[in-house]
């Protein structure tokens, strides 16, 4: 068994935005892993002025010392962060683009993303908005492999919340993602150890929402 204390796991990081960056934050401060760089979306042309403006994970990463790579969706330069970050493991959270099969090949811990419904029911692009709107009162956070398929990997863990009769998109989100960033390190520890098997999905039980 691998003391992740004494022995790191190497991450790269998949993300854009603040829910992005509390997962981040979370793994960063973890001793049990070594944050070897991110990948995220390039710099945009924000507002009349046009101020090109970094992802708020980049922003965190370069504050934090952390290398950034950006990939605009060029499968060449996936490889390049990977040739540089040599990662383990590589972990997603709300990243929003097509990963090459390549790179999904890579690590080997495998590529795991943080998805925020009860997969299969809800993947896609805005589960939480369309658990609300359907008058569900559970949703959740799955823990999965990424695949080449929309949110079809084999899940690792799966956690329920409640949806309140007052809950909005924002309160539910923020919910749950500081419950996933509570559990995500513990999910991880044990994968790489073997402590928990990947359980494939039910594929004719999934829903979608985009």
């Amino acid at each position: 068994m691998r003391d992740l204390m004494k022995e790191p796991v190497k991450i790269l990081f998949l993300g854009t935005g603040w829910e992005s960056v509390a997962t981040l934050k979370a793994l960063l401060e973890d001793k049990r892993f070594d944050i070897v760089g991110v990948i995220t979306t390039p710099d945009k042309l924000v507002g009349r002025k046009q101020i090109s403006t970094p992802s708020e994970v980049k922003e965190y990463a370069l504050e934090n010392g952390i290398p950034v790579f950006h990939t605009d969706k060029k499968p060449e330069l996936y490889q390049k962060a990977l040739d540089k970050s040599k990662p383990e493991l590589v972990v997603c959270k709300a990243f929003g683009e097509i990963i090459p099969r390549e790179f999904l090949e890579y690590p080997k811990y495998k590529c795991i993303n943080v998805h925020f419904s009860i997969l299969p029911k809800y993947r896609g692009a805005v589960p939480i908005q369309k658990a609300i709107l359907d008058g569900q009162k559970i949703t959740g956070i799955s823990i999965m492999l990424m695949s080449e398929g929309l949110d079809e990997g084999d899940v690792l863990d799966i956690y329920e919340e409640e949806i309140r009769d007052t809950d909005t998109n924002l309160s539910l989100r923020q919910r749950l993602v500081n419950k996933s960033a509570e559990i995500l390190g513990d999910v991880l520890e044990q994968w790489v150890n073997d402590g928990i098997s990947a359980r494939k999905q039910i594929d004719e039980e999934a829903t979608y929402c985009w």
